[in-house]
């Protein structure tokens, strides 16, 4: 039985939350932005954090996006994740149910969509990162299937998958995370627990830690569909999300012996990820507003490597080395039109590569200037490379945003 006196919940957000609701309210809260003590409807106790004190508490369990170096982390003593709590032990599952961890920089919840989507059939449900915390599904779900994030994956310490699944991933989070060494080995990480007979595929090139999980690096989708007998041309997805189906896929050829081709082809991917938009004039506009890191941009490009092509490019870019993305760049046929807090650092970029640059600051702008130059031969892209919440208050809103201005384009 738990003790809901002697469990601290750090952070007063989403994921902490349900588990509060989930035990019956009651609970105490710890919260950086919570200045007095408050009480919410389900009779939580809310207090600042600098109030918790290591000795009041066994447990403590932090939601996800907390920092390593807060106040509540550096001063916990069994600090564990939603992981470790519902599938580490410590919450009386009757029956735990297979689970599947879907990581990576990029694909993380397109994949996850991919394979419940897939398994929907066997009673699989998804959860973590997607949006929906362990304490909210079914608990009698056979399969769980969870997006996670490196920030879940830092803060677990019991928990493992049955299957790890990691998309390819480069630098990103590093303001949380520290250094790039440190966020890859975070995703690493669920290897270190793994058992014989547990898949977990991988990137080839990263340094692993020692595991006793069956470990299948690949290079690409192609190596990744040789490794698993998978028929690539029966696939209607390319380019990023050939992989996401790809992982699908082998979730349940390994699970079930099953290829479902008609079932996977049949799945619809999300507004704002390569999202196709066709304007008035029939010209082709793509909505990639959640491209908000350099591996992601290039993923699109990729796609439309042989056209002519307008490039939107900026945000907040956390203070990441560009020099990647326009080494890459650097190959294309393409005019870049940078807006957010580092246009200025795209156009000095811009220079140093000799690629041409409008800096506009802001998104109408950009589609304007775009406008007067785009024709049928060429392609306009949103892949900012950058987050939103500089100009905008997500992802969602840059792209929403983006299209209507595109609808309104006489």
């Amino acid at each position: 039985m738990i003790n809901k006196d002697r469990l601290a919940l750090f952070g007063y957000g989403k994921t902490t939350k349900a588990i509060a609701s989930l035990l019956g309210g009651e609970l105490n809260f710890f919260d950086d932005n919570t200045k007095k003590l408050t009480i919410d409807e389900e009779k939580n106790k809310i207090f600042p954090s600098k109030e918790f004190k290591t000795s009041n508490f066994d447990i403590q369990i932090a939601t996800p996006s907390m920092h390593p170096n807060s106040y509540l982390v550096q001063n916990a003593n069994n600090l564990i994740s939603e992981y470790d709590f519902f599938l580490g032990g410590y919450y009386p599952l009757k029956n735990k149910p297979l689970n599947i961890w879907i990581s990576g920089t990029n694909g993380k919840t397109t994949t996850t969509q991919m394979t419940t989507h897939l398994l929907k059939n066997k009673g699989a449900v998804s959860g973590g990162n997607i949006g929906t915390p362990l304490a909210n599904l079914n608990f009698n779900a056979p399969i769980w299937i969870l997006e996670t994030s490196s920030f879940t994956l830092h803060h677990t310490k019991i928990a493992k998958p049955d299957i790890y699944m990691l998309l390819p991933i480069t630098p990103d989070h590093l303001d949380w995370h520290g250094s790039k060494e440190a966020y890859i080995n975070d995703k690493l990480s669920p290897l270190k627990k793994m058992q014989e007979g547990e898949l977990a595929l991988i990137p080839k090139g990263l340094k692993l830690p020692k595991t006793n999980a069956w470990v299948v690096e690949y290079e690409s989708a192609i190596d990744l569909a040789k490794r698993f007998d998978i028929d690539i041309s029966k696939i209607e997805y390319k380019g990023a999300f050939l992989l996401d189906a790809l992982f699908a896929l082998i979730t349940t050829k390994v699970l079930f012996d099953e290829l479902d081709y008609k079932s996977i082809n049949s799945f619809r991917v999300d507004a704002h990820r390569q999202e196709k938009v066709i304007d008035n004039k029939n010209r082709i506009w793509i909505n990639d507003s959640k491209a908000t890191n350099i591996d992601a941009t290039i993923q699109v490009l990729d796609v439309y490597k042989d056209k002519k092509i307008h490039l939107i490019l900026g945000g907040d870019d956390k203070g990441v080395d560009l020099s990647e993305l326009f080494e890459y760049l650097k190959q294309l046929n393409i005019t870049i039109y940078a807006i957010g807090s580092n246009s200025s650092k795209i156009e000095k970029l811009s220079k140093i590569y000799n690629i041409q640059c409008h800096n506009l600051s802001d998104l109408k702008k950009a589609v304007i200037e775009i406008d007067s130059v785009h024709n049928n031969n060429s392609i306009a892209i949103l892949a900012p490379a950058a987050s939103s919440l500089d100009q905008f208050s997500s992802y969602k809103e840059r792209g929403e945003i983006f299209k209507n201005l595109i609808k309104n384009i006489i």
